[in-house]
């Protein structure tokens, strides 16, 4: 008899697990009119919606929802790291340039009062080997794969409902109400103006691009969600800290790759802010990494192992402030200062963009009608 509770228990802390972190994604993608979210956040908050739809339909529902194949796909992108940098980054701008011409400005970014808050290398990244950037209309086909991934979320929280008998109770959760609406400033460049054709130094720009989108979405979900709340456990702090957790482990062993694989050139950014890079990647390394990679790692939904949400349970007895001050120290200490690195040392401001008489010139060139 024992033994059949004690199961029943960890059967419960997996599915509570499971329906905490669908109650979060679902109510932050019932955000996607906002102007902001739909230009920067979307995209790489869809990456860790995809690796939680995958991991709960393995860990709780033994894989038998057949998902979207292109889940999976991104799924697999949650790793930024590679030791081939070049090959990806090769990848990403033939892509790039396959989808948006070679004769027009056809790199975007996203700034904020000058400073670089996204760009359009990230949803390349995300989708460029998936049937979805095969479509005409690429914006359409994005925007209906995540309403099919909000579509399965409501599908697995009904499910869990209905698995934990009542306890967990079936409801759609309101979205999370963001007041800035105003859009992101725009700016285009061909990509020559950023990438200079030196394998290693453009392979550097492009993974320190991405990071800088994970980096500014941590920046988003600490504005959008803590402005009015105390965070705790029984609002969306608790998905504040799943996120944001997830993304600054994935930031430093993406920085620490980049280190390994890219001396030079790390070297070379390091030097440029005094070695502020490294000294934050030092602090981060000995004060609370090891707690980060735990919640990282509790990626699961376990009737063997401790689940998140049991994990922040037991830290909200000890210390009531837990989340709120493991928010602060990662978003206050590394991630800040980070993006601040990152969008002075971009400067997209100040790069030059062709002109509509530069860009007519070079169609007509592509197309043969100009000698």
């Amino acid at each position: 008899m024992h033994n059949e509770m004690e199961g029943k228990s960890n059967e419960y802390s997996a599915l509570r697990t499971a329906y905490y972190d669908l109650l979060g994604i679902i109510s932050l993608m019932r955000s996607q009119g906002n102007k902001k979210y739909s230009a920067v956040p979307v995209h790489s908050l869809g990456r860790d919606i995809c690796l939680v739809l995958y991991q709960i339909n393995k860990d709780i529902f033994n894989s038998s929802y057949d998902l979207n194949p292109e889940i999976k796909k991104i799924r697999h992108k949650v790793k930024l790291s590679s030791g081939n940098n070049q090959k990806m980054h090769e990848e990403i701008l033939d892509y790039h340039i396959e989808k948006y011409g070679n004769d027009i400005n056809n790199l975007g970014f996203y700034l904020k009062d000058g400073d670089l808050k996204g760009s359009t290398i990230y949803p390349t990244y995300l989708f460029y080997d998936t049937t979805i950037f095969k479509s005409d209309d690429i914006g359409n086909s994005i925007f209906s794969f995540f309403r099919n991934v909000g579509e399965i979320g409501i599908q697995f929280l009904q499910q869990i409902s209905s698995l934990s008998q009542g306890r967990l109770p079936f409801t759609i959760p309101e979205s999370i109400v963001v007041v800035d609406d105003r859009r992101y400033s725009e700016k285009d460049i061909h990509h020559t103006s950023l990438f200079t054709g030196e394998r290693k130094r453009d392979s550097l720009i492009t993974r320190l691009l991405l990071i800088q989108q994970e980096l500014v979405t941590c920046i988003w979900l600490k504005d959008i969600i803590s402005v009015e709340n105390a965070l705790d456990l029984n609002n969306e702090g608790y998905i504040l800290l799943r996120l944001i957790s997830m993304k600054i482990d994935q930031v430093m062993d993406n920085l620490k790759n980049i280190q390994k694989y890219l001396p030079e050139y790390f070297l070379e950014v390091n030097n440029k802010y005094k070695s502020e890079l490294v000294i934050i990647m030092d602090a981060y390394e000995t004060s609370i990494s090891e707690e980060c990679r735990t919640l990282r790692n509790m990626l699961h939904y376990s009737i063997t192992r401790v689940n998140f949400y049991d994990f922040l349970e037991q830290k909200t007895w000890g210390n009531g402030n837990y989340i709120s001050l493991m928010v602060d120290k990662i978003v206050f200490h590394y991630v800040k200062p980070l993006s601040a690195i990152f969008s002075d040392y971009f400067n997209i401001t100040n790069l030059k963009s062709m002109s509509n008489m530069e860009m007519i010139l070079n169609r007509l060139k592509s197309k043969g009608s100009f000698y």
